[in-house]
C-alpha cells in the first residue's frame, strides 16, 4: 500500500503523461468484468473495490495490488493474466489478450489517472443537449437533436467529430489554466480543478476577470452526476443550481442542496456470480411444492418521472431457496421438488400498463447477507437495469454494504392467510413507452407486416428477440401459436 501511496506523491511533484487513458480505457474493464463482485469497499472480495480510480489505487488486503511501472509485480495484473479473474461462474466473460495487455501498459506507464485529464467528451450541467470533446487540442461541440428530452449515451456515442459544429475551438493547457479560443479575438481563461476521481471538471473565472468564482461544471459523458457521492449539488450558486437536475436552491440558507424529493430511478446493485441467461418464461417462479413462505411482488416498470409506464420491459429474477441455495452453481440439499435446473428463476415482461407481478418464495439468508431478490430489468430500446430487492427489517441489512445504498428497493411485506405480499416500483432511466401488442417489427404499427413476422415465426419455431415474445403474444398465454395470428388478424382488420 505504501508504495502506491509515496508514487502518487511522486505523480504530484514530477509532470507525468502517458499513453493510457484510465477512465476512457481501463475503468470500463472493470465496469465490464469486475465489478459485479468488486465493488462497495470489496466486502466480499478480499477489500478490493474496483468500481473507481481511487479505490483502485487504494488497492485490498491481499498485497501490492499495483505497483506502479512494474505490472509483473502487480496482483491485478498477475490474476486477470492467469484467468484466476474474474472467476468461472461469474457471468462476466474472461478478459481479452488486447485488454490484459491494456492493463499491463498502464500499470507500466504509472498507473496514471489519465494522459490528460480534460480529453475525452463531456457534458455541461443543466445543459442535457450539449456535449464537448476535446481531441488533440481542440474542443468540439454537439448539440443533441432531441430539445425536448436530454441525450442518453446511446446518442452521444453514435456521433464523431464529423457531425460536431463546423469550426472547432483550439485550446491550450498550462498547468491547471485552460484557454479556448472562441475567435474573433475572444480567449477564455478558466482555472481548472477535476473532483470524483476525473469525472467532473470546475472552471472557474481567471483571477484577472472581473468575475471570481464557479463559472461552470462539467461531467463525463457517461457519469451519472445525480445519483453520485461527489456531493455535486452544494457547490453551485443559484443561477446554476436551478439549471442542474435534482438541485434545489434554499432561498432562506442561501445554499444549493440535493433535492430528496425528486424523482430518482431505481438504483444498481451488484450482479453477484450466479446469473445465468436461458431461464424460462414465467412468473411463478416457485414450484407449488418449494418449501418456504409463499411471497408474491407486484408493481409497476416506470419511466424516470416516476408517472409514465414502460410496456414490454424484460424481468428477469433469480435468489436462493429458503436455505439461502442457489441452484444452479450449488447443490442444495434442499428444496427443487421438481428438480428443475431454473428452480427459482425466471422471467416474464411488464404489461400493457407497465405491471408486473411474479411469484416466488421468501429466499434464505445467503452467508452473512440478507434476504434479497436479483432482478435484472432490459426495457425494448435496452436500456438495462441490474439490482436487488430486500426487505424491511431485516437484521443483517445494517451491516451489508449493498442493503445500506438500497434506498428505494426494501420492500414492506404484508401477510394475509395465504402469502407474503408487497408492492414496489421500478424506476427506469428511459424516456420510452415500450412496445405495442403485435408490432413484431417495432415500428410503432400493427399491420401486415407484422402477420408475416408473426406466421414466420410459428412456422419456423424461433424468435429474433424476447421481446417479439411479448409483442406476439396476443392473448397472454406465454405460447407463439395460431391463435396469436388469428387475434392479430382482427386487431388489424377492426
Amino acid at each position: 500500500m505504501n508504495i502506491i501511496k509515496y508514487s502518487i506523491l511522486a505523480f504530484l511533484i514530477f509532470p507525468l503523461y502517458a499513453d493510457v487513458d484510465y477512465n476512457s480505457e481501463i475503468q470500463p474493464i472493470f465496469d465490464n468484468s469486475c465489478i459485479t463482485c468488486h465493488i462497495n469497499g470489496g466486502a466480499y472480495f478480499g477489500g478490493l473495490d474496483l468500481s473507481s480510480y481511487s479505490e483502485v489505487v487504494e488497492g485490498g488486503t491481499s498485497g501490492n495490488t499495483i505497483v506502479p511501472f512494474d505490472s509483473e509485480n502487480s496482483l491485478l495484473w498477475q490474476h486477470v493474466n492467469s484467468s484466476y479473474m474474474p472467476p468461472y461462474g461469474s457471468g462476466n466473460s474472461p478478459l481479452t489478450t488486447n485488454q490484459i495487455n491494456l492493463i499491463a501498459e498502464w500499470i507500466d506507464e504509472g498507473a496514471l489517472l489519465e494522459s490528460n485529464e480534460i480529453e475525452g467528451r463531456w457534458v455541461p450541467g443543466g445543459f442535457g443537449n450539449t456535449m464537448y470533446e476535446f481531441v488533440d487540442g481542440l474542443r468540439y461541440t454537439y448539440y443533441c437533436n432531441d430539445y425536448n428530452n436530454v441525450c442518453d449515451s446511446t446518442y452521444w456515442n453514435s456521433l464523431d467529430t464529423s457531425n460536431a459544429i463546423p469550426n472547432p475551438n483550439p485550446y491550450t493547457i498550462d498547468g491547471n489554466t485552460i484557454s479556448i479560443n472562441l475567435f474573433y479575438g475572444t480567449i477564455a481563461t478558466y482555472t481548472i480543478d477535476f473532483r470524483c476521481d476525473g469525472q467532473v471538471v470546475d472552471f472557474y473565472y481567471d483571477e484577472d476577470d472581473d468575475w471570481e468564482g464557479l463559472h461552470s461544471s462539467m461531467f463525463r459523458e457517461s457519469f451519472d452526476y445525480i445519483n453520485s457521492e461527489c456531493n455535486i449539488c452544494s457547490i453551485y450558486n443559484e443561477e446554476y443550481c436551478s439549471w442542474l437536475p435534482g438541485c434545489q436552491w434554499d432561498y432562506d440558507l442561501d445554499v444549493c442542496f440535493e433535492n430528496s424529493d425528486e424523482c430518482s430511478v431505481t438504483t444498481e446493485d451488484i450482479l453477484g456470480p450466479y446469473y445465468f441467461e436461458g431461464a424460462p418464461f414465467r412468473n411463478i417462479i416457485a414450484h407449488e411444492d418449494e418449501p418456504g413462505e409463499r411471497l408474491i411482488i407486484s408493481g409497476k416498470v416506470k419511466q424516470n418521472d416516476c408517472e409514465n409506464s414502460i410496456s414490454g420491459s424484460l424481468i428477469e429474477i433469480w435468489q436462493a431457496n429458503e436455505e439461502g441455495c442457489y441452484g444452479i452453481v450449488e447443490d442444495c440439499d434442499t428444496g427443487n421438488p421438481e428438480n428443475d435446473y431454473f428452480n427459482l428463476r425466471g422471467k416474464f415482461f411488464s404489461d400493457v400498463n407497465g405491471d408486473y407481478t411474479f411469484e416466488s418464495i421468501l429466499p434464505g439468508y445467503y452467508g452473512s447477507r440478507p434476504r434479497h431478490i436479483h432482478i435484472k430489468i432490459t426495457t425494448p430500446d435496452e436500456e438495462v437495469l441490474v439490482s436487488q430487492l430486500y426487505f424491511e427489517n431485516d437484521p443483517y441489512c445494517e451491516n451489508d454494504p449493498w442493503c445500506q445504498d438500497a434506498n428505494g428497493r426494501i420492500i414492506l411485506l404484508e401477510e394475509n392467510e395465504f402469502v407474503l405480499y408487497g408492492d414496489i416500483d421500478l424506476i427506469m432511466n428511459s424516456l420510452e413507452d415500450g412496445i405495442m401488442l403485435g408490432d413484431l417489427n417495432f415500428d410503432n404499427l400493427s399491420n401486415i407486416l407484422d402477420v408475416v413476422s408473426l406466421v414466420g415465426i410459428v412456422i419456423d419455431g424461433f424468435t429474433l428477440n424476447d421481446f417479439q415474445v411479448y409483442s406476439g403474444d396476443l392473448n397472454n398465454d406465454s405460447n407463439l401459436n395460431v391463435l396469436d395470428i388469428v387475434q392479430l388478424v382482427n386487431i388489424i382488420l377492426n
